[in-house]
């Protein structure tokens, strides 16, 4: 067991990128909620996220950055940013936090429609209307 814990090239070639890339995926994932939740108005938490997103990125670029010599490294922080973009996707359509589009075709005003377009709430409205042709019944 001591091998794993004192083998220098498997430390430098394994533990570090995999650590390099678990901390890319946490920090890429967190900026992704972030803007999200910075365009949704949720400004209060998008601060906290911020700052830890950016002491993840520190940490990964430090160790990164002290070993320029090791490529493994910058496969790991390349990869980590990949595959952080997807996860945060992931986590983001998980808590449904992103956009979402309602499609309402009424026949008639209605007071539903009120409701939705009130200022509190951040709905935009198009009116469409559909004209019969002459002769088409």
């Amino acid at each position: 067991m001591s091998f794993f814990i004192t083998n220098p090239e498997l430390y430098a070639w394994v533990i570090l990128p995999l650590l390099i890339f678990i901390a890319r995926i946490g920090d890429v994932s967190m900026e992704t909620i972030r803007v999200i939740y910075i365009s949704r108005g949720i400004k209060y938490l998008a601060p906290i996220i911020a700052f830890f997103e950016i002491m993840i990125w520190l940490i990964a670029m430090e160790v990164v950055m002290s070993d320029l010599s090791n490529i493994a490294n910058f496969f790991a922080f390349t990869f980590g940013f990949a595959m952080g973009t997807y996860v945060g996707l992931v986590i983001e359509e998980k808590l449904s936090i992103g956009m979402v589009i309602l499609r309402i075709v009424t026949t008639e005003e209605s007071n539903e429609r009120d409701y939705l377009f009130s200022p509190v709430r951040k709905f935009r409205g198009l009116r469409a209307s559909m004209q019969k042709e002459p002769g088409v019944t």
